[in-house]
């Protein structure tokens, strides 16, 4: 009998050993719903400082987005760009020091060149499209980024490919019009995530990899975006719709909400809260249930102040914690011209540094609105979770620091409903330390957050 016992104990133990090494620590963060938070940080222009890093926590972001450009020099002979290396090491140094997460953006590479210069007329193009040499050696630069910073726990994520755009200079109206135009000229741009992704893995298994989408990861053409297998994927989209408004040159002469034009559908609309919600970001909404995987809003922004400019990144922002999208603002201290929020007055930079912040107040709110009820809110054995009015698909148990602690799918008693999907259940709570929680409830079409105080019996 106690041999049998102790074999039990030793069966245990070897499953909570082998439960926690399998944790990928970096990739439950992503799973928190909204839970980074942040802005783009870029070499370019004067060199950022430890202060600048600093000051970005402070302002409350929760990571950086790290632009890096050519690691491998673009055109042959494809060599190593130690000064490039260089301006990344600092930034990474920089996020280390104040303790900020950062993902890594690689913006240019062999045969890739960066899209914002590709645009401009007269710049050669990128050639990587079609060039299997250079795929290869793109891959290997990717891998070189993940072998040289994979072991800091800051560094949570690696987009390789910043806005994908082959055919830019085709026209394209719709995403299947682009499908059958890519699929023409031999581009898959699938072949090309897969041999990067596969380079990665080959010597770090949990790094989240942030795809995009091509179209330069419009919204409005994930409608023929398609997932990967790869388990721990971030797919990340960028949006500056409707252009016309947020890259219009001159300050304070355009007004949102506004009638601007629009992709998909295509024609002038109304741009507003409603209209982002339910047409813009249709596609990225369809794809995320379709997956159930992290999304990031990689890039968005504005470039000068506008007649309700400050509606408009608050609007859009909000509907990223609405969704559980992590977000990205475009970018952090720009000297250039525009893109920054600091200097567009304290109406622009309060909504900026609001955004940030969890809002745990008016999700119990939104929650209690929306007909789903959680009780008690102070525990010390289970809880019970409740629709009236919205179709229940999983909950889960995250800590303060967003680590999944406990899901209704592993946990569930007394479901009320047919498979994963229920109106009510149960959770027991007894085995965790006493604290603070938040639980992720998501429904069909959205996630909603509160928070609960688990106490000492």
């Amino acid at each position: 009998m106690i041999k049998n016992l102790l074999l039990l104990f030793i069966l245990f133990l070897s499953c909570e050993i082998l439960t926690a090494q399998n944790t990928n620590v970096k990739y439950e963060k992503w799973k928190f719903p909204s839970y980074f938070r942040g802005m783009n940080v870029l070499p370019a222009g004067p060199a950022k400082t430890q202060q600048d890093i600093n000051d970005l926590k402070a302002a409350g972001a929760s990571f950086a987005s790290l632009s890096c450009d050519d690691i491998l020099n673009v055109d042959p002979p494809y060599q190593l760009n130690p000064e490039n290396v260089a301006a990344l090491d600092s930034l990474v140094k920089f996020c280390r020091n104040s303790g900020l997460y950062y993902t890594i953006s690689a913006r240019s590479g062999p045969g890739r060149r960066d899209v914002y210069f590709e645009s401009e007329e007269g710049h050669p193009k990128s050639t990587i499209w079609v060039n299997d040499e250079e795929q290869k050696l793109y891959a290997s630069m990717i891998k070189f980024i993940a072998v040289r910073y994979g072991d800091d726990p800051l560094f949570v994520g690696i987009a390789p490919i910043v806005e994908p755009n082959p055919l830019f200079d085709k026209f394209y109206l719709t995403a299947p019009v682009l499908k059958k135009l890519l699929e023409k000229d031999s581009i898959n741009l699938r072949i090309i995530y897969n041999l990067i992704i596969d380079s990665v893995r080959s010597v770090d298994a949990n790094l989240p990899i942030l795809v995009q989408n091509v179209a330069y990861s419009s919204p409005e053409f994930f409608s023929i975006m398609t997932p990967y297998a790869d388990r721990f994927i971030v797919y990340e989209f960028h949006s500056y719709r409707p252009q016309d408004f947020t890259k219009y040159r001159s300050p304070n002469e355009l007004t949102y909400p506004g009638s601007y034009l629009s992709i998909d559908p295509y024609g002038i609309y109304l741009f507003d809260k409603e209209f982002f919600a339910e047409r813009v970001f249709k596609h990225v909404r369809s794809f995320q249930a379709a997956v159930d995987a992290p999304i990031l809003l990689g890039e968005f922004g504005l470039l000068f102040p506008q007649n309700g400019g400050d509606l408009f990144l608050k609007d859009i922002s909000s509907l990223c914690v609405e969704y559980g999208w992590h977000f990205a603002y475009w970018e952090w201290r720009r000297e250039i011209e525009g893109y920054n929020y600091e200097k567009m007055g304290d109406d622009y930079w309060v909504v900026v540094k609001n955004s940030f912040v969890m809002p745990i107040n008016s999700a119990e709110q939104d929650m209690e609105e929306k007909c789903i009820s959680i009780f008690p809110v102070i525990v010390n054995s289970d809880i019970t979770i409740k629709s009236d009015c919205d179709v229940i698909r999983v909950a889960y148990i995250y800590d303060v620091l967003g680590n999944l602690v406990l899901s209704s799918d592993t946990e569930l008693s007394n479901g009320q409903g047919s498979g994963n999907v229920f109106a009510s259940y149960i959770l027991n709570m007894s085995h965790l330390p006493a604290g603070q929680y938040f639980i992720q409830i998501r429904t069909m079409d959205k996630f909603y957050m509160k928070r609960i105080i688990k106490v000492v019996k």
